[in-house]
């Protein structure tokens, strides 16, 4: 008996659509294609305008497949909904050579909120004995990973090459003002990356670029359904200020008054505010793969970041020949 077949997307494989140009995501080889043809036509995959070639090749990849129409419920597309189980699932937390806000203090806190991604930023050349005390707090911690953003300086990098193994919550370590560029893997999968780049304030964050890209399934899933940035976030200024990030002003409190704060003073606007809902962020094909920044914006909520190097309708980014800055051509609400 012959079966009929039919093609379909690989159930492992994202569609992203662009104003122009789109995105193919295949998250099992973590891999991304920029493609120019739709493959969709109201929310069905729609081969019709795709040459013999196009459809050839995205067969050779695995990106389409052939399966038994009977079979076809069986490969179903990939769930889009997302959430995560902690009360704030990512901080970061600033100081500098005036922080005077108890470390421990804010950590414990943390730990209450069950975070479990953090990122400890120096602005300021802090003791070996305070990246010690700060790596204990959070060793018996319901942390999962710890990023630090530290001054370059070589008793730091001896440092961390003797007691490395010692803390493996570390995935993370950026050394700024380093005399050179350089990445690395350390101790098995802790990266290291040096930057010749002085970062001395929360200003130097909120850059959209394809450095930052990330294209996991669960970044996608998180910035189809929420702000990528700032959803279940907090920050620690330098003052020990609480807020959404360290970069805006409105505070929720502050690390001194920290018993004060509700669970539910922590929700913000931003927390929702996602790629879709954003102007000339909708209409980009790298939407749900790029980051984002509420803070410095070109004009209004929900207007695309400032620092976004990226025209999605010209598909040049800032450098290139006749680049422009965007504008809205749609007429998307």
């Amino acid at each position: 008996m012959k079966y009929k077949n039919t093609i379909q997307l690989a159930s492992n494989c994202f569609f992203i659509k662009g104003f122009k140009k789109h995105l193919l995501i295949d998250f099992q080889r973590e891999e991304w294609f920029h493609v120019d043809f739709n493959l969709f036509k109201n929310g069905s995959l729609d081969l019709a305008a795709l040459e013999k070639e196009e459809i050839d090749y995205l067969i050779e990849n695995q990106i389409l497949i052939t399966v038994p129409t009977k079979l076809k419920k069986k490969f179903s597309p990939i769930l889009t909904n997302f959430d995560v189980p902690s009360i704030i699932e990512f901080a970061i937390i600033d100081r500098n050579s005036e922080s005077h806000y108890p470390i421990e203090k804010t950590l414990i806190w943390l730990d209450q909120l069950l975070l479990k991604f953090c990122q400890i930023r120096y602005f300021s050349m802090p003791s070996i004995g305070d990246i010690q005390h700060v790596l204990n707090l959070t060793s018996s911690s319901n942390l999962e990973s710890l990023e630090l953003l530290l001054p370059y300086h070589e008793q730091f990098i001896v440092f961390f090459d003797e007691n490395l193994r010692l803390f493996p919550k570390i995935n993370y370590l950026v050394f700024h003002s380093a005399p050179y560029d350089k990445n690395e893997i350390a101790n098995g999968d802790t990266r290291r990356l040096f930057v010749r780049e002085s970062i001395l304030s929360s200003n130097n964050c909120g850059i959209v670029h394809p450095t930052y890209f990330s294209h996991t399934r669960k970044h996608v899933l998180k910035n189809m359904n929420f702000n990528s940035c700032l959803y279940k976030k907090l920050g620690i200024d330098i003052n020990g200020k609480i807020k959404n990030c360290p970069s805006m002003e409105f505070a929720f409190g502050s690390v001194d008054d920290i018993e004060s704060i509700k669970i539910t003073d922590l929700e913000t606007e931003f927390w929702y505010i996602k790629k879709d809902d954003i102007h000339v962020c909708r209409d980009c094909e790298f939407r749900y793969i790029c980051t984002d920044c509420r803070v410095r914006v070109v004009d209004g909520i929900k207007s695309r970041p400032s620092t976004c190097l990226y025209n999605p309708y010209t598909n040049k980014w800032k450098g290139d020949k006749d680049y422009n800055e965007p504008e809205i051509f749609t007429t998307r609400a």
